[in-house]
C-alpha cells in the first residue's frame, strides 16, 4: 500500500512540478516561482525526514542495546553510506526553497511598492 502512495506521489505531484518548474525556468516566467517553492518544500521536506531518521538508527556499537534494536542498528560506515547519497537531495531542494523564496518575496515587495505608488497617485489626483 505504501509503495503505491509513494508512486501515485511521484507521479500526480512531484512529476509534474518538475516539469512546470523546468519549463517556468527556462522561458524566466514568475508565474511558476509558487509550483517551484511547492516542488522544493515537498523535496525538502521528503528528504530531512529520510535523513534524520537514518542519523537516529541505533549505533552498532552500543552495548545496551536490546535484540530488537540491535536488529536495525547500523554501523558509522553504514550511517554514512545512507547518508552521503541523501546530501545531494538535500541540499539542491534547500537552495531552490531559499532561491524561490527570495523571487517570490522580490515580487511582493514590488508589487506592494506599486500598490503605494497608485495609492498615493490616486491620493494626489483627489486632492487636486
Amino acid at each position: 500500500m505504501l509503495v503505491k502512495f509513494a508512486e501515485c506521489w511521484y507521479r500526480v505531484i512531484q512529476l509534474p512540478a518538475f516539469i512546470l518548474g523546468t519549463y517556468g525556468l527556462y522561458k524566466n516566467n514568475p508565474s511558476y516561482y509558487s509550483v517551484i517553492l511547492c516542488y522544493a518544500t515537498a523535496a525538502l521536506v521528503t528528504t530531512t525526514t529520510c535523513f534524520v531518521n537514518a542519523i537516529k538508527l541505533p549505533s552498532a556499537e552500543d552495548p545496551s542495546l536490546d535484540a530488537s534494536s540491535k536488529f536495525y542498528a547500523v554501523t558509522n560506515e553504514v550511517r554514512w553510506r545512507i547518508l552521503g547519497p541523501l546530501i545531494p537531495f538535500l541540499v539542491v531542494p534547500a537552495v531552490m526553497w531559499v532561491d524561490m523564496f527570495v523571487r517570490i518575496m522580490d515580487l511582493v515587495s514590488i508589487g506592494a511598492y506599486k500598490k503605494t505608488l497608485a495609492a498615493k497617485a490616486g491620493k494626489a489626483k483627489k486632492e487636486l
